[in-house]
């Protein structure tokens, strides 16, 4: 089959060898667009949230200059599987920082079980909302091969092309462009700005709670009834406070991931330039400090999570509206706490591929 015959020019040609399963659908992609569809296919050497490569368009061997970022997954398991397509469940991070790469993406399921690779548009018309996430299907038909050059160009002509990935591979990045960059990076502080606010609502929201046990502690002394109207009306007005924390949790996690995915993409932007172009090691170290410094905030908001979890999770769970409650916030941080271990994963990577280069 084709695709044996791509691995075979792999170790041949390129002399790779693969050691982690994820890494061959890199591999195999890269070969697709070299070699079928003729294109320049880049790798994202030093950084990666969303992008594993740039790929260029090449008409009758010139580069034309049109840009398409893609994302590549190896493996059935990163997929829900149905009969039609493939579902790639998608955190706030990922969406924020796809819709906002002004540049075309796609999504490349790479399937060795099957040897099938497959693609798909990542956009705001392909981006399904689902209740606390969205999702992208990929079609099982819509095969990677030469075939697909006409969706292609078509993308590419269609979708907004990023002036930096232009200048960068021209290395002619203007001081007005660096600014902007640098201006950018500062979302990064809003961000954690965000997450010192969260952590507190959940730390404020443990008082409350602590409050509410003395409280039910002090009624069950007293031997009053689960119906006595003044623990009805305590456990009322703490489910409602609880209810209102987290449609403000709910909404602070997305500005989180908003301003997260922002500054990180600008920081990824500075590090190829000081890296790739000006060699300017102490701006890299700046780089490094800024986002290790990231690492142990988000981990005391992730622990912070984990122990209020903890604590609303043996509350009564006989009275309705407390109930409901409970179970909504539950919700809400496992929801945010999925957006920090993300955030914190991508800090940790970014910050030992910084410490490498700098060593």
């Amino acid at each position: 089959m084709y695709q044996k015959l791509l691995y075979n020019e792999l170790y041949a040609i390129q002399k790779l060898r693969v050691t982690n399963t994820d890494r061959t659908g890199v591999y195999v992609s890269a070969l697709i667009f070299t070699k079928e569809l003729n294109w320049i296919f880049r790798e994202q050497p030093i950084v990666d949230v969303g992008i594993d490569a740039l790929t260029e368009e090449v008409i009758d061997g010139n580069p034309t200059g049109q840009f398409l970022a893609t994302q590549i997954k190896t493996g059935l398991g990163n997929f829900h599987d149905a009969k039609a397509h493939l579902t790639l469940y998608v955190t706030k991070i990922h969406y924020h920082y796809w819709t906002n790469l002004n540049l075309p993406i796609i999504l490349i399921a790479h399937l060795p079980e099957s040897e099938e690779t497959i693609w798909e548009l990542i956009s705001e018309h392909t981006l399904i909302k689902t209740g606390t996430q969205w999702k992208l299907n990929i079609p099982k038909d819509k095969e990677l091969n030469k075939d697909s050059t006409p969706e292609l160009t078509k993308i590419l002509k269609k979708e907004v092309q990023d002036d930096f990935i232009k200048s960068f591979i021209k290395q002619d990045i203007s001081i007005a462009q660096i600014d902007e960059i640098i201006d950018e990076t500062k979302s990064i502080d809003e961000a954690g700005s965000i997450l010192f606010d969260m952590t507190e609502v959940i730390e404020n929201l443990g008082t409350k709670t602590n409050e509410l046990t003395e409280k039910i502690n002090e009624f069950a002394r007293m031997k009053v009834t689960k119906n006595d109207k003044r623990l009805v009306r305590s456990i009322k007005t703490y489910a409602e406070y609880l209810n209102n924390a987290a449609i403000k949790l709910n909404a602070r996690i997305d500005d989180f991931a908003d301003y997260f995915s922002e500054g990180f993409r600008a920081y990824e932007k500075l590090t190829l330039i000081d890296f790739k172009l000006n060699q300017n090691y102490k701006s890299l170290q700046e780089t490094l400090d800024t986002i290790s410094g990231l690492i142990p905030e988000i981990q005391d908001s992730i622990d912070a999570m984990i122990h209020f979890r903890n604590e609303i999770s043996s509350l009564p769970t006989e009275y309705s509206h407390l109930k409901k409650a409970r179970l909504k916030m539950i919700n809400s941080i496992n929801q945010i706490m999925e957006e920090f271990k993300l955030a914190n994963s991508l800090s940790e990577n970014f910050s030992k591929n910084l410490e490498e280069i700098l060593s």
